[in-house]
This record gives structure tokens, sequence and C-alpha cells, in this order.
């Protein structure tokens, strides 16, 4: 498997990020969630 190692680096290190940015798109959404629910 020659050469497949950067790949692989930023397949984790991408993951990484995801991870993270789709657990504060998650937050703001169910905030939105409840504000629409409970607002006017």
């Amino acid at each position: 498997m020659a050469g497949h190692s950067q790949f692989k680096n930023i397949m984790y290190r991408k993951g990484a990020q995801d991870a993270k940015r789709a657990k504060v798109f998650s937050k703001l959404i169910r905030e939105l969630t409840v504000a629409a629910r409970s607002g006017p």
C-alpha cells in the first residue's frame, strides 16, 4: 500500500474536524427548533 499514508492522514484529520463542526451545527439547530417551538 505505497503512497497511501498522506490520504489516510487527510481522512483522519478531516473526520475529526467534521465531527466538531457537526456538533456545533446540531447544537445551533436544536436551539433554533426550541426557539421556534416556544416562539410567538
